[in-house]
């Protein structure tokens, strides 16, 4: 019995390499069929290396298709959310409400007191309902660990209590390169236009 076992494992595993082998010789196969489809227009076969530059060109140009597609689909989304955007009221920020602001994004800096800041009237749904709880969205421009301003960067800060005595900044979010997180909070309170904020 122990001898079936130990013979029925034996070609278990004999099978198991066969096919490893198999699915190995198709994939040469393949990559040699493709090397024959690798012609010149003339008909005439490529080299290798040639027919490797065309591979790389060709997922090259599909790349820069498929970027510009997403590149277009997102300007059509910006531009639509701003048509959105567009008749909604805004109200200016009082010297309590921006105080509190600024206190929250200089916490979240490497040098709070260099923060320089562009401010934006407070957008969309907030605008006029008191105890408003959402984004406010607004420029940052502070001097990095090197001691060099880094340049105006969006801030989104979650208000609570908008209008009222209790109002209070949650939490603040700074814009990076790695993140869209940031525009995208504040494209949904319709901050799109960050040339309007002074």
């Amino acid at each position: 019995m122990l001898e079936c076992r130990a013979f029925n494992q034996g070609r278990e595993n004999v099978k198991r390499i066969v096919m490893v082998l198999m699915i190995a010789a198709c994939q040469m196969a393949s990559a040699e069929d493709d090397l024959l489809n690798c012609k010149w227009e003339n008909g005439e076969l490529m080299s290798e290396s040639a027919c490797e530059s065309q591979r790389y060109l060709q997922s090259d140009r599909e790349r820069i298709r498929i970027e510009e597609t997403v590149r277009q689909k997102e300007e059509e989304k910006t531009a639509k959310k701003r048509k959105e955007c567009a008749g909604m009221s805004r109200k200016v920020l009082n010297n309590k409400e921006r105080n509190a602001i600024a206190k929250a994004v200089k916490d979240a800096l490497k040098d709070p007191d260099s923060a320089k800041f562009k401010w934006m009237k407070l957008s969309g749904k907030g605008a006029n309902r008191e105890g408003y709880v959402g984004y406010y969205c607004g420029l940052v421009n502070a001097r990095n660990s090197y001691g060099g301003y880094t340049g105006y960067t969006p801030f989104a800060a979650m208000i609570g209590g908008f209008g009222t005595p209790k109002f209070e900044v949650i939490f603040v979010t700074l814009a990076d390169n790695e993140s869209d997180d940031v525009l995208e909070n504040c494209a949904k309170e319709c901050y799109t236009d960050f040339r309007l904020a002074n």
